[in-house]
């Protein structure tokens, strides 16, 4: 079976190299930034397989979960560092939803996370219960936040605090939110997002034009 036999997340904890994470988060975050967000640096599976630390890290998590042995393919690996500043409440990421593209993703935590530095939070669930509605959501969902959870209470979340090294495996199809940075405060990860070949959506020609169309009136 390709995905995981038991429900998501699932919790463990790097062993070794601990003490580099810091170091080594601050040295890729500035040399990779995201075009598109500005508390994003991205690293393509070509330049994480290039250089040893990357390498090293992206061979302990497989080792952790095996994902690579299960047919998971690395599309790319994130390294996020969220402030107060950066966080709207009301807003995505910060409500339950469930991402249109899937993923499994493991995020490492570089700090010790706490409350005030908005943990990881999620429903424990098995995630093939939402493929039929991550499916239905159109490549507009975000207008109207089609991909939003609320059949969940508040307290059915779990906040996956932690200490530094904490790594955390999720499917995106399980509700999940980050939870809001505190004044002061904040939280750095590294994330290595998989997919199935199965997972990627199969778009048709109107599908591509719509999406073509709308990028030109925006």
């Amino acid at each position: 079976m390709h995905h995981c036999d038991r429900d998501l997340p699932l919790v463990d904890t790097l062993d070794e190299i601990i003490s580099l994470l810091d170091e080594k988060f601050e040295f890729f975050f500035a040399r990779s930034k995201n075009k598109k967000y500005k508390n994003v640096a991205e690293y393509s599976e070509k330049r994480v397989l290039a250089d040893p630390f990357l390498k090293y890290l992206l061979e302990k998590t497989n080792k952790k979960f095996g994902l690579f042995e299960k047919g998971y393919l690395l599309d790319k690996l994130w390294l996020v560092e969220t402030s107060h500043m950066s966080v709207n409440t009301n807003e995505l990421p910060y409500v339950p939803h469930i991402d249109y593209k899937r993923y499994l993703k493991v995020m490492i935590y570089v700090d010790d996370v706490t409350e005030a530095n908005g943990p990881f939070s999620a429903v424990t669930t098995n995630p093939d219960d939402f493929e039929d509605l991550r499916l239905s959501l159109k490549h507009d969902y975000k207008l109207d936040k089609k991909n939003q959870i609320d059949q969940f209470l508040a307290e059915e979340y779990r906040a996956f605090t932690g200490t530094k090294g904490t790594m955390i495996l999720f499917d995106t199809n399980c509700p999940h939110f980050a939870a809001a940075v505190s004044p002061g405060n904040r939280r750095r990860v590294f994330r290595f997002d998989y997919e199935l070949p199965e997972w990627r959506r199969k778009e048709s020609a109107l599908s591509k034009l719509s999406k073509f169309a709308s990028r030109i009136r925006s």
